[in-house]
């Protein structure tokens, strides 16, 4: 018996159709990670599958892990060496221009800890009162700056788009119909068609409507969930802006396929 079924053998309702496997879902900042985060948990817990959220490189994963989401995208060549054949993954991507505007906003309120460590290289504010003091369109530019060094820093270049047992999921397919992309990860986990029913329904309850109480590109400035619209860097970047995105990551954006 393989160490996966011993690991599923205590589920009281498997929602694989055959032999189980081991779940990862890659993430990055600003690119729908805590509505994944929200969907897996509960998906997780109907179906009594042991969840494991990591934020960093060293986090070990728990051997009794049987869903895990990695919060910038990392672990994916070790998770995938514990069975080949059976780790089976996902990977939500957003294009980086609208990731730009969304974090600039978050930013500027976040109480997320690493935001408000004072930094020697912005002369002991923290990231967030560097933010503050800036102008929007200053502010907009140190944010392009900052998502550059997080591309670097998480691999985003190096990453395999085109991997067979992971699913790219679009940030921007998903908002526009929940209800398909949703089934087409739960399909491609291998879940059979009752817990694919149950894995939409549960997905529903953390819409963006369900969730902020309002339609994608009604905007709260206060809110995780801001706007949500796709495409919204349209009318918030300018071309200086939009020329040093082409500058820092505009391979990237090819890469991603936007």
């Amino acid at each position: 018996m393989s160490w996966l079924d011993k690991l599923f053998s205590d589920s009281s309702a498997s929602p694989f159709i055959g032999p189980p496997k081991l779940i990862y879902h890659g993430a990055h900042h600003k690119m729908g990670t805590v509505w994944l985060m929200r969907v897996l948990e509960k998906v997780a817990l109907e179906f009594k599958l042991k969840f494991q959220k990591s934020n960093c490189k060293q986090e070990q994963i728990h051997p009794k892990t049987q869903a895990f989401l990695s919060n910038h995208s990392q672990h994916w060549n070790t998770i995938r060496k514990l069975d080949p054949d059976r780790v089976i993954g996902s990977h939500m991507i957003r294009d980086p221009r609208d990731v730009v505007v969304s974090g600039y906003f978050y930013h500027l309120w976040t109480d997320e800890k690493w935001a408000h460590v004072a930094r020697e290289d912005l002369g002991g504010k923290s990231y967030q009162q560097h933010l503050r003091s800036l102008s929007q369109d200053e502010g907009l530019a140190a944010e392009i700056q900052s998502f550059s060094h997080y591309a670097n820093d998480y691999e985003m270049r190096s990453w395999n788009y085109s991997d067979d047992r992971v699913l790219e999921l679009r940030y921007e397919e998903l908002i526009a119909n929940e209800s398909d992309q949703f089934e087409r990860l739960f399909r491609h986990y291998g879940f059979h068609d009752t817990a694919i029913e149950q894995c939409i329904d549960i997905a529903a309850t953390q819409s963006f409507k369900k969730v902020a109480n309002r339609q994608p590109g009604e905007t709260n400035p206060n809110h995780h969930l801001r706007s949500g619209k796709p495409g919204e860097w349209n009318s918030v970047l300018s071309r200086q802006h939009i020329e040093l995105i082409d500058e820092l990551v505009g391979d990237l954006i090819l890469l991603m396929g936007y």
